[in-house]
């Protein structure tokens, strides 16, 4: 659960910034469409958080599961020249990286899911702000 609330954090943050950059820095009115450059930007975002995380918890649950097997065998743990040995070798793997990928986009879709609803409820709240005569004009143009 802490990690779908950091992704969702890392991802609502990303939207929010570049919104109200967009809008208030460079005066973007269409409202709608600046929604949906922001949520391509958030679940990039979201993708490469996620990516990083479950990178992060394969590569740690790897290490110590062969740190563990090592020191029952041997009595010693892995020194820390086999730990990067082991850590290159995992990393080109292609097993390691379809996992990392498949997780990643799973674990990021959830969040991204909030920041959808949380954008699209901010570009109607933004056009219903503005004056009824420009909102008109934005909903046709």
């Amino acid at each position: 659960m802490p990690t779908y609330i950091a992704i969702f954090l890392f991802e609502l943050l990303a939207a929010y910034v570049l919104w109200f950059v967009s809008k208030k820095a460079l005066k973007i009115t269409r409202l709608y469409r600046l929604a949906i450059i922001c949520l391509i930007v958030s679940l990039v975002v979201g993708y490469v958080a996620s990516n990083r995380i479950v990178g992060y918890q394969v590569t740690m649950d790897y290490l110590t599961t062969i740190n563990d097997q090592r020191i029952e065998e041997t009595g010693r743990g892995i020194t820390l020249q086999e730990e990067n040995e082991l850590k290159e070798e995992l990393f080109q793997s292609k097993e390691y990286q379809q996992l990392l990928t498949n997780s990643s986009i799973k674990l990021s879709l959830f969040p991204f899911m909030l920041v959808v609803l949380i954008m699209l409820f901010s570009a109607r709240r933004g056009i219903k702000n503005l004056s009824p005569k420009k909102a008109h004009s934005l909903r046709e143009g």
